[in-house]
């Protein structure tokens, strides 16, 4: 082997880099109860199925997707120059972070918050600060003082609800800094399933807002990796035209584009799980040695009082039930459990209690 050596052409901030932990699960999946993934138990509209059944076109690259860039819009009232479609909501962020100058601005991240920001961020060698929150909202949801962030131009990225907490960054907050003309990023991956509107609207009128989506959670499509993003055009024209061809598989177009053509079918789904929360957060405040915090997404964060919350995922594992732990200071007594059937979850209730006695 010769002394070739890759450092001298990689940055050197990649090597600093851990890789997103994707989760790894069991040979015999189909005998577990997986609750870690925050995916649609009900899986993807009867009509994305059938369409997908008829695609035998393996062989050819994808279609360019203005068709579903136009359904897109046409469905958030928007125009289709403000949308930018790319395989997962992750895609659009990471995008959008590398179309950022690494070193006339700073990010802002939030703590917890889904891994990816951070991670983006340093693949993309940018400057970011994290800023530690309560992990249970407030009564109005997390505040964020904006006064903070005067001085200097940010950008900032929120989860809303946020992941893992199911918190709601305030509005208020969200505004102000828009009125301070900072870069805004908002990712709604599960707005709906919050009783919070959405931020497309808003949109229309601060250029500085960009707000992403996803049909991976209440479409059931996550394994088709499909998001988009809403902003101001003088940004999708660049993000569209730095865009790699061929990010989306027409399998995700077809199914995205009758996803929207099923919206009663899939919001049903959507008020299914959203009942299921509330029942399972109900069940668990009586159990002494877990406590709940209350969640605006299709999953709960929860502490565990007994124990280490690793000791209590490998519980249930034992028990055919996969949920999420984490080994981040701040959340290394919780773990996030995804909110499936109410015939998974009353054995999830049983399996806890058992658990705590």
């Amino acid at each position: 082997m010769n002394n070739f050596d890759f450092k001298d052409y990689i940055q050197s901030n990649l090597s600093e880099i851990i890789g997103y932990q994707a989760l790894s699960y069991p040979n015999e999946l189909r005998n577990f109860i997986k609750l870690d993934g925050n995916e649609n138990p009900y899986g993807p509209s009867k009509k994305a199925i059938e369409v997908l059944s008829q695609r035998n076109d393996f062989h050819l690259y994808p279609d360019h997707p203005d068709k579903l860039r136009q359904k897109i819009a046409d469905s958030l009232n928007v125009l289709p120059e403000n949308i930018v479609c790319s395989a997962g909501a992750d895609a659009v962020i990471n995008l959008i972070f590398s179309s950022f100058k690494k070193q006339d601005m700073k990010l802002v991240i939030i703590k917890p918050s889904f891994g990816m920001y951070k991670h983006d961020a340093m693949i993309n060698n940018l400057l970011f600060d994290e800023i530690n929150l309560e992990i249970a909202s407030q009564p109005n949801g997390h505040y964020l003082d904006a006064n903070l962030f005067s001085r200097n131009k940010h950008a900032f990225i929120f989860a809303i609800p946020n992941n893992p907490t199911g918190g709601i960054m305030e509005k208020e907050s969200i505004l102000k800094l828009l009125d301070a003309e900072h870069l805004v990023i908002i990712d709604e991956a599960y707005i709906k399933f919050s009783k919070h509107q959405s931020y497309v609207e808003l949109t229309k009128k601060y250029k500085n807002l960009i707000v992403i989506q996803t049909f991976s959670k209440w479409a059931g499509l996550a394994g088709l990796r499909l998001g988009y993003g809403v902003m101001h055009r003088d940004l999708s024209s660049t993000l569209n035209a730095i865009q790699q061809p061929y990010t989306i598989t027409n399998y995700a177009i077809d199914a995205a584009m009758v996803s929207l053509d099923d919206v009663e079918f899939l919001d049903n789904n959507v008020k299914k799980i959203i009942a299921t929360k509330d029942l399972f957060i109900n069940q668990l405040v009586d159990i002494t040695n877990i406590t709940p915090i209350n969640s605006e997404g299709n999953f709960i964060l929860c502490r565990i009082n007994k124990g280490k919350n690793t000791d209590f995922q490998k519980f249930l594992y034992n028990k055919n039930i996969l949920i999420r732990s984490y080994s981040d200071v701040e959340l290394k007594k919780y773990v996030r459990i995804s909110i499936g059937t109410p015939k998974n979850m009353e054995y999830v209730i049983e399996v806890i209690k058992e658990w705590n006695s």
